[in-house]
């Protein structure tokens, strides 16, 4: 892990991330993402961003470690995202999306609600609902720890 963050098309971003064993201290991972993801501008950020292959995400505030989506709506909805490793999409340089071009980002169908189980820094075990913009970006982080980016997204 380099603390630095992981660009597209690096190898790492197409691994499936592994569990992490409750015995494990994640702090030091943990505060290097929300570093990295401060420094960037971003809402959220993956362990594999940051070159760790384990299964945490940051949304905002909200680490979630070995997180895991346990419920999902059936109604879906269309949303333009951005991520971190694929700078040309994401406000990186910028104070305000204002400054994004058109055609930057890259158009995904997210869940319009999810449920999601996982620990929090401590181990206590959690349970987060996430709808519109935030579910959809939790869902985004997750997608990472399976490999998924927004390159397989603009294939489709």
């Amino acid at each position: 892990m380099s603390g630095e963050l992981v660009l597209w098309p690096d190898p790492r971003l197409k691994e499936i991330c592994a569990e992490i064993r409750e015995d494990t201290d994640c702090s030091e991972i943990i505060d290097t993402m929300v570093r990295v993801k401060e420094e960037h501008n971003g809402l959220g950020i993956a362990a594999p961003q940051i070159g760790a292959m384990l299964r945490i995400i940051v949304v905002e505030d909200l680490i979630i470690i070995n997180p895991r989506i346990v419920k999902a709506s059936e109604q879906m909805r269309w949303v333009w995202e951005g991520c971190l490793s694929f700078p040309e999409t994401c406000p990186k340089y910028a104070q305000d999306m204002s400054q994004l071009r058109d055609g930057d980002r890259v158009r995904v169908r997210r869940h319009k609600r999810i449920q999601v189980e996982g620990f929090d820094r401590d181990w206590k075990p959690m349970t987060v609902r996430g709808r519109d913009w935030k579910g959809a970006c939790i869902e985004h982080e997750i997608e990472h720890l399976d490999g998924v980016t927004l390159a397989d997204h603009r294939r489709r």
